[in-house]
């Protein structure tokens, strides 16, 4: 009777695990791949998952704001590395000229920079989307990513206020910009008064900005579908 019972544990067990469903804002793990799921299909069991980690790296390394290797592609971010792929190969450059790009790659095979329409998912998952700031949605997504040893979504930003992290796509706009995720503080908030308000929204903004103890509120991160 012990063997049945156990034999039936094992059965609903392994059950469990090949109807696994996800949902938006869940913890992933499976084959040494780990993320927060910001997509997910209809059968839960596919979709796509952001980095745990952030990255605060430039877009692009030097040079011109306005220069375009033509990555216009907002469904897919793996089009538009194929696309930066095809300008380092017919010009003999590197990935270092792409500092973001580079660090997703360094995560492993599959990472990569998000195009626009990956971006708003991230959105999506981590705010309920475009508009004023959510804290629920930011304390949820944040105490996951914590449990998990990953990075948080808010960073000091001016005169000590909290600041929600930018976030990189790999999606180039008009005059040479890419669309990026910012968050726009209302007054008294830039200057650490009344708590996190304000808006997050997605528009075409510099590539080139980073850095310095106030000003680097960039925490971008990697995708990678499942």
């Amino acid at each position: 009777m012990k063997k049945i019972l156990l034999l039936l544990l094992i059965v609903m067990g392994t059950v469990t695990t090949v109807n696994a469903q996800y949902k938006v804002g869940d913890y992933y793990e499976k084959d040494g791949l780990k993320g927060i799921v910001v997509r997910i299909d209809d059968s839960g069991n596919h979709g796509l998952i952001m980095s745990l980690e952030k990255s605060a790296k430039k877009w692009l390394d030097g040079g011109d704001e306005k220069f375009s290797t033509n990555a216009y592609f907002e469904d897919d971010g793996e089009k538009n590395m194929a696309v930066i792929q095809k300008y380092i190969n017919e010009n003999g450059k590197s990935w270092d000229m792409f500092p973001y790009f580079q660090w997703c790659r360094s995560l492993g095979d599959g990472w990569y920079a998000p195009a626009l329409d990956e971006l708003k998912d991230i959105l999506k998952a981590i705010n309920g989307g475009e508009g004023k700031y959510n804290a629920k949605y930011m304390k949820a997504i944040t105490k996951t990513l914590k449990k998990h040893k990953g990075d948080g979504l808010i960073n000091s930003g001016y005169f000590g206020s909290k600041e929600p992290q930018w976030m990189y796509s790999s999606t180039e706009g008009d005059a040479g910009m890419v669309y990026v995720m910012h968050f726009k503080r209302n007054l008294a908030s830039q200057f650490g008064i009344g708590g996190v308000k304000g808006d997050f929204i997605v528009e075409s903004w510099t590539k080139t900005v980073t850095g310095g103890k106030f000003s680097n509120v960039y925490g971008s991160r990697a995708v990678h579908k499942f």
